[in-house]
């Protein structure tokens, strides 16, 4: 019989008779097990080959307690050999109890020649080898209690064996310390060699149950990992998917390979090739660290945006030995950066391109973040200068408290939109803006978000157009009120005339009717200063050359404004021939010499020049009233003191004067206006104070 047919018989014995819980116990137990079974079969098999001769010896020799030892040990092993349902210590110990029970026994009655000695070593190997060091320590005491009481017996009870050993004591003695000894030896060193074993075992076991529990968390991990996991050995070109990798893609575990040509097959080549090119470096040492965004192809034919991040572990010699890595779906990630990036886009061109300066500022202390082009336009600061300060910094506020009532505001919760303002630009010009902000909360900390909408020239605009809708309103009502007076004024001249005639010069009241009748001429002049003013006078234009008609005046002009006032002449070269009534002329520089004559003490210089103008679109979008087209220029100017702006808005109204009362009627200037007007042409006037 072959020894594979005889361990095949063995093993069907060992499942026959060994306990069914071995074959899933730990390896300490189960080898035990194994031993026990091995001592308790050879003893029941082979044991009749020693135990039939005792019997007859110990029949025929009337030795029956012998007999009843060797026959209950036999059938004591029978009964442990097939109760394999008892515990594993029970059982053991019961076969250590017969094995030293038959040992004492056979100390007694045989001594030294019943070898009763074997059976006691028997029974502390086994008990160290199943139980343990403890029981070992404790089969070795009451052996060392039986060899005692062996002596004790010698010593005072005599057995028979004692008559035929001359001083037996003393071998007795002798042998026993030597057995005690070889018995200690042996025991103790296979019980602490079994402890060493089982804590050997035991470290094993717990190092197999927590790998085992760490591979099955990091299996469950994976299976339930959105992400993909994957594990390249270079060594034997094995790699393996993990089944999120897998369901990443839309397939089941059993329809992809680990193959490395499923990854180049469901990957973009272009996209394959660079991360090929990527790998391959890090793999050589020429790169820390793989990590590469590339496009893989799912069951469905969609596309997936895939990082992958991977680290080459090496072995002792530096070679590259194994890829482990993970495949992430940043599918969404990157289309939501798509719409980011695209809203970003949005957002820039809108802030960039805004005609309204916007500013970013932080609301702590205004430190600018971001000005669009718009801002540095209008405040003439450039993109540097601001991110380098703040709105305080660069004294934007005309008015600091303006400032703080918007952070007060907006940390209160109210609305700031299209406030009034005034700011001050780079040059120290005051611009008149409507403010509108509102706080966001930035990666910066909470932030102001500002838009400046400069209203200056709407407000100098709709100022002109106040101005011009009240003049026209004051030249409506003088020209009724100069109407219905001229009627009157010529009553009271026609009856003036009329009394002159019929009253000698010599009568006292001749002279009366004369003052009257002056009193009215004076009349008169301001009714038709009025009527010129609300473009209602009676008018004879023809065309006439400007350059001829203001050079015929020249004289009456330096006599009307003095000796000590110097009046430049500066005609216009080419001049365009105008249609104008030539009194009107007379009444316009008139008037405006004899305002600049006043506005002069002592010396001083009116210049009177003319020339050809073209008005474009420009030019008259920033002065109201004005028509584009080609004009004659009429200018005159002084060098005297200048006016405020308050004064300014005045000058063209009916009786409003700077003059003491009594030197100036306020009509001047309303009637050159008036002249102008009704003309279809258009005055401007620039002046500053001294």
């Amino acid at each position: 019989m072959s020894v594979e047919k005889l361990l095949q018989i063995w093993l069907a014995l060992e499942k026959r008779f060994l306990p069914s819980y071995v074959w899933d116990s730990d390896s300490l137990t189960f080898w035990r097990e194994r031993i026990l079974f091995v001592i308790c079969f050879t003893a029941v098999v082979l044991g009749p080959i020693a135990l039939i001769p005792s019997l007859v010896l110990s029949f025929h020799e009337g030795l029956w307690s012998v007999f009843l030892l060797d026959s209950t040990a036999y059938l004591t092993a029978v009964v442990i050999l097939l109760s394999r349902n008892l515990p594993l210590i029970t059982r053991a110990s019961v076969a250590c109890l017969l094995l030293y029970s038959l040992g004492v026994g056979l100390l007694f009655v045989l001594g030294p020649i019943g070898a009763g000695y074997i059976w006691l070593f028997g029974a502390s190997i086994i008990i160290s080898t199943i139980i343990g060091l403890k029981a070992a320590i404790l089969t070795f005491a009451l052996n060392v209690f039986a060899f005692l009481s062996v002596a004790i017996f010698i010593q005072f009870g005599a057995p028979a064996w004692v008559l035929h050993i001359e001083n037996a004591l003393e071998k007795w003695l002798v042998m026993a310390v030597n057995f005690l000894l070889i018995n200690s030896l042996a025991t103790i060193t296979t019980a602490l060699m079994l402890n060493g074993l089982k804590n050997t075992l035991q470290k094993e076991q717990e190092a197999s149950l927590s790998l085992q529990k760490s591979e099955e968390r990091f299996m469950l991990a994976m299976d339930a990992s959105k992400d993909g996991i994957y594990d390249w050995n270079l060594v034997t070109n094995e790699i393996y998917y993990s089944p999120g990798w897998k369901r990443m893609l839309g397939y089941e575990q059993n329809e992809i390979k680990n193959e490395f040509s499923e990854w180049e097959r469901l990957t973009d080549p272009e996209d394959a090739k660079v991360s090929w090119k990527m790998l391959n470096q890090v793999i050589e040492g020429k790169r820390e660290r793989f990590e590469q965004e590339f496009k893989m192809r799912q069951k469905d034919g969609q596309w997936l945006d895939i990082l992958s991040r991977s680290n080459v572990f090496r072995d002792d010699k530096g070679n590259a030995v194994r890829v482990v890595g993970t495949h992430v779906d940043i599918t969404n990630r990157k289309r939501y950066e798509r719409k980011l990036y695209e809203s970003d886009e949005k957002f820039s061109k809108a802030f960039q391109t805004s005609p309204y300066a916007i500013t970013l500022t932080r609301l702590e202390d205004g430190k600018f973040i971001e000005v669009n082009n718009a801002f540095t336009l209008l405040t003439g600061f450039s993109r540097e200068e601001a991110f380098a300060s703040s709105s305080i910094g660069l004294n934007l506020w005309v008015n600091e408290e303006d400032r703080q009532q918007v952070v007060d505001d907006l940390r209160a919760g109210r609305v700031v939109e299209s406030r009034e303002y005034q700011f001050r630009t780079k040059t120290d010009k005051v611009i008149i803006c409507l403010f509108s902000a509102q706080i966001l909360q930035l990666s910066q900390g909470h932030c102001i978000l500002s838009s400046i909408n400069d209203i200056t020239m709407r407000k100098e605009l709709e100022s002109q157009l106040i101005q011009a809708q009240k003049m026209e309103s004051v030249g409506r009502l003088a020209g009724g009120v100069a109407h219905d007076f001229n009627n009157m004024l010529g009553i009271i001249l026609g009856y003036a005339e009329l009394a002159l005639d019929q009253v000698e010069p010599t009568e006292p009241v001749h002279s009366n009717l004369q003052e009257i009748r002056k009193a009215a001429n004076r009349s008169a002049d301001l009714t038709r200063q009025l009527l010129a003013f609300a473009r209602k006078q009676t008018v004879a234009p023809k065309v006439l050359d400007l350059n001829e008609t203001l050079e015929g005046m020249l004289k009456m002009l330096r006599r009307l404004i003095g000796e000590d006032i110097d009046l430049a002449w500066l005609p216009g070269r080419d001049l365009w021939p105008v249609k104008l009534d030539p009194s009107q002329i007379d009444q316009i520089l008139a008037n405006l010499c004899v305002n600049a004559r006043d506005a002069i003490t002592d010396n001083g210089k009116v210049t009177i020049e003319t020339d050809t103008v073209s008005l474009d679109e420009s030019y008259c979008a920033d002065h109201l009233g004005f028509v584009p087209g080609e004009y004659v220029l009429l200018a005159v100017s002084d060098s005297g003191c200048g006016m405020d702006k308050k004064i300014l808005e005045n000058i063209f109204e009916p009786f409003f004067t700077t003059k003491e009362v009594g030197k100036g009627s306020g009509l001047g200037l309303a009637t050159v206006y008036g002249i102008v007007r009704q003309n279809s042409g258009f005055i401007n006037v620039y002046s500053e104070p001294d």
